[in-house]
């Protein structure tokens, strides 16, 4: 389950969807994200345990959202997520992008958990975290004092 396939998610002018990997690569990216951007554009494409969708406002590419060393068996997974260019960030597009996926998650996956990890100077990362219900669990086990834990208990639906 590699590249989301499925219908659109979507919220006014922001959609999450299939990505369009050639519409993506021609896509301006920033120095700062365009490692994890080609990363998770060739891992995704063949791993079983990542889940992209691109992040679209107005029908352009403008980011992607990533679920990602996904566990189904314990019915958890990190998210990883960016906007290409400094120019799209602060605009609320990366918030509604994570609703959106918790959406998506809500409906169609049977994961429980969603984990945020984040760099403890990226506060708006922490931002749209919080923003989407993402409670902060404290340091991240890999590095306790750079790398912030957030998570989401995903609720179940009526009848689940």
């Amino acid at each position: 389950m590699p590249y989301h396939t499925g219908p659109d998610y979507g919220d006014g002018a922001v959609r999450i969807g299939a990505p369009q990997v050639a519409e993506i690569l021609a896509t301006a990216i920033d120095a700062d994200v365009f490692g994890a951007v080609g990363a998770y554009l060739g891992t995704a494409r063949r791993a079983a345990n990542e889940y992209y969708f691109c992040i679209y406002e107005n029908e352009t590419p403008v980011g992607q959202i990533v679920l990602h060393d996904m566990n189904l068996a314990i019915g958890e997974s990190l998210i990883g997520y960016c906007l290409f260019r400094p120019d799209l960030r602060g605009r609320g597009v990366g918030t509604r992008a994570l609703r959106l996926l918790q959406q998506f998650v809500v409906e169609e996956m049977e994961l429980t958990r969603l984990v945020i990890i984040t760099s403890s100077d990226n506060l708006a990362s922490q931002s749209v975290a919080r923003k989407c219900g993402f409670v902060f669990s404290g340091g991240a086990w890999e590095d306790p004092e750079q790398l912030l834990v957030f998570e989401w208990i995903v609720p179940r639906q009526a009848g689940s």
